[in-house]
């Protein structure tokens, strides 16, 4: 990576170190590595400078899909050697850790740019260069801002820049997201388009769990809207969160499970 630097050239992972956090927390909050390990772990993110390096990284791609759609292309299309047993509870539990993670460095402005794509169908890695690359290249690739308001706030925002309230019920919104060809958000980002959506932080935090390290009242968002946070990030839309009441998710407590 420090030869690619030096020579002007871009290096793809296919595993980053915020993911390598995610599968590390699923494991810790399931009861697959103890407290004594997971201290170990933090210690070493520590000493390694998890999030300055975080933030070293020109962009984050992330592909998104329904849990149930990764579970189902791992058991009936991938079916590599050693995954035949992999329940979709686990699926469903990775899809937290990122939807999470990435929210929280995010918010903190740990990542220099987050670009969200639909992966509900798999695209040619020419549909992905031709717009990935381009806008790296420019400079003008960027992370959508999100912020945590209260509704005062949220009314003292400018009003021209709120294009559209979700609250997870209205299906045409989710429609009108839709109807857009992925690859125009790009276009919609350049020309400094830049629109500011609205959700409801707490109204769909209603999944429990049963991980064994958490406390029964830390709540899960919906997948549904886990969904529509991601196709929002995914046209580079801002996002505004209206936090009601005291923040019982995942969320709340990263900080305290990775990071201190």
């Amino acid at each position: 990576t420090l030869r690619a630097r030096y020579e002007g050239r871009y290096v793809f992972f296919d595993r980053s170190i915020v993911g390598d956090a995610c599968f590390a927390l699923i494991n810790y909050l399931s009861g697959n590595i103890n407290q004594q390990e997971m201290t170990i772990y933090r210690d070493i993110m520590h000493e390694r400078k998890y999030l300055e390096t975080v933030n070293q990284v020109e962009t984050y791609l992330y592909m998104f899909a329904r849990p149930r759609q990764c579970y189902e292309r791992t058991t009936r299309v991938r079916k590599f050697p050693g995954e035949e047993g992999i329940p979709l509870k686990y699926f469903v539990g990775i899809d937290d850790m990122h939807f999470y993670m990435l929210l929280f460095l995010v918010k903190e402005g740990h990542l220099r740019s987050l670009c969200a794509m639909d992966w509900t169908e798999f695209h040619k890695p020419q549909e992905i260069t031709a717009h990935l690359l381009p806008a790296l290249f420019h400079g003008t690739l960027r992370t959508p801002r999100v912020r945590f308001v209260t509704e005062k706030e949220l009314a003292e925002l400018q009003t021209s820049n709120i294009e559209h309230l979700l609250d997870g019920e209205d299906a045409s919104v989710r429609e009108e997201i839709l109807s857009e060809d992925w690859l125009l958000s790009f276009g919609s980002f350049q020309d400094n388009v830049t629109k500011t959506v609205v959700f409801d932080w707490n109204k769909h935090l209603n999944r429990t769990h049963d991980y064994p390290q958490l406390s029964p009242d830390t709540l899960f968002h919906s997948l549904d809207f886990k969904e529509w946070v991601w196709l929002t990030l995914s046209r580079f839309y801002n996002i505004a969160f209206i936090v009601r009441e005291a923040d019982r998710s995942l969320l709340a407590l990263l900080p305290f499970n990775m990071f201190t």
